[in-house]
């Protein structure tokens, strides 16, 4: 773990080396994380056939639609359960343990036999990347000098459409999808560098005492304010997911096999 005097808070306007390798770990972790989410759509009808022989176009339609609408509820729930996480363990840990998380159940995933463990695996890796979706702008937001803040924001948001867009350089380049879904070993590697290195904020263990000291009550404006933002940034999501997701899979299975 990275030792030393340097306060994670607002008032340090140099931008020390424990700070850059948090981003870059938030940064990457975010990469990996679009590119996992999108691994399945690029190479969903060669998995099919791998897993289940020749399937018809209404099979693999039938059959996306579950790993597709489970993998999102996972994310659903994961963003909401890491936010609850990440209170309670902290937020360098619980980033840890995202990444570990969404690495882990990549890499079984490629040791599938049934399209049933597919989904399992799916639901599971959606649930973990809930959380860094969640967790890595949080810490940073809490880490970094407040000038620059916004800026640092900005360039993470950025990771997850690259990795997105890695997907399909990865599907040219890799034909065989159990190959393709070992690299759910990257953000493995991000969580055991990320279990060594990060601190936690100095807000959060301030929050915290406070917390325990004093409970904090929700009023009626921070309930509508969330509301809101739950129906605005769902919404969103839901439409986006759908067209990341569904497109692939729908050019996959037009081209000749």
């Amino acid at each position: 773990m990275i030792t030393g005097n340097i306060p994670w808070t607002d008032d340090q306007t140099k931008i020390s080396a424990s700070l850059w390798i948090a981003f870059i770990i938030c940064f990457l972790g975010n990469i990996s994380a679009g590119l996992i989410s999108m691994l399945m759509s690029v190479y969903l009808p060669v998995v099919m056939t791998s897993l289940s022989g020749h399937v018809s176009d209404d099979q693999l339609n039938h059959i996306s639609a579950y790993i597709n609408a489970l993998y999102l509820a996972g994310w659903a729930i994961g963003g909401f359960s890491w936010g609850i996480i990440s209170d309670k363990i902290g937020i360098s840990r619980s980033l840890t343990l995202s990444l570990s998380s969404y690495g882990l159940f990549t890499l079984l995933l490629s040791y599938s036999t049934s399209w049933e463990a597919v989904v399992v695996f799916r639901f599971l890796s959606g649930f973990a990347v809930g959380g860094i979706l969640v967790i890595a702008p949080t810490l940073l937001s809490e880490i970094w000098p407040q000038k620059t803040r916004s800026i640092i924001l900005g360039i993470d948001s950025i990771g997850f459409p690259i990795g997105i867009f890695s997907s399909g350089l990865l599907n040219y380049l890799v034909s065989d999808w159990r190959q393709a879904f070992l690299m759910g070993i990257l953000p493995f590697v991000l969580a055991i560098v990320s279990f060594w290195v990060l601190k936690e904020s100095v807000r959060w263990k301030t929050a915290t005492s406070k917390v325990s000291d004093k409970k904090l009550k929700q009023t009626d404006e921070d309930k509508r304010n969330l509301t809101k933002g739950a129906i605005i940034f769902s919404s969103m999501l839901i439409g986006l997911w759908g067209m990341f997701s569904w497109i692939p899979t729908w050019v996959q299975s037009l081209l000749p096999h």
